[in-house]
């Protein structure tokens, strides 16, 4: 009789092992695909707030560098506003 208790034991103890390692591999494998689908969405963002912000930049720089500021100044000041 102790040995089915101890052998029962192991099993569901096994068991609950197998699923929480299923969980956790699950669990992972959606962060992962959150994460994916997160920087994708934040590099389109980027890539079409860029392409409508940069020839507003560049006049910008070409202003600064009209009025005497260093190309190298213009762009970091540029960055900072």
């Amino acid at each position: 009789m102790n040995v089915f208790k101890s052998f029962t034991k192991l099993l569901f103890t096994c068991k609950n092992l197998y699923i929480r390692t299923v969980s956790n591999f699950l669990a992972d494998a959606l962060l992962m695909h959150w994460l994916q689908y997160l920087f994708q969405a934040t590099a389109q963002w980027l890539k079409k707030t860029l392409w409508r912000v940069l020839p507003g930049l560049e006049e910008l720089i070409a202003g600064l560098v009209e009025r005497g500021v260093s190309k190298n100044s213009a762009g970091i000041l540029t960055l900072l506003l």
